[in-house]
């Protein structure tokens, strides 16, 4: 087995064979979020692995939707960017 800690909440780990194919794609977005602002960090945890909306992290934060909807978008193109992913 192959433990990759993943270092987004305390506790959170996931534990997957050595040669799984996962692995290479858990690394890689592990090592991009860990690439982002604190902010973006933070906000992209509780939107995709928190299910949290856009309105519940804004009121969290103290700001508006539009900033956490902002903020959630330019990760997003840094993911792109990240794995050099061309739009659509």
């Amino acid at each position: 087995k192959y433990f990759v800690n993943t270092s987004l909440e305390s506790g959170t780990s996931i534990s997957l064979s050595k040669t799984s194919p996962v692995i290479t794609i858990i690394s890689g977005l592990l090592n991009f979020i860990n690439k982002l602002s604190e902010v973006q960090k933070r906000r992209l945890i509780k939107y995709y692995f928190q299910n949290k909306n856009i309105y519940q992290i804004a009121e969290e934060e103290n700001t508006t939707h539009q900033s956490i909807s902002k903020s959630l978008k330019l990760a997003l193109e840094k993911l792109k960017e990240f794995y050099k992913i061309s739009k659509k």
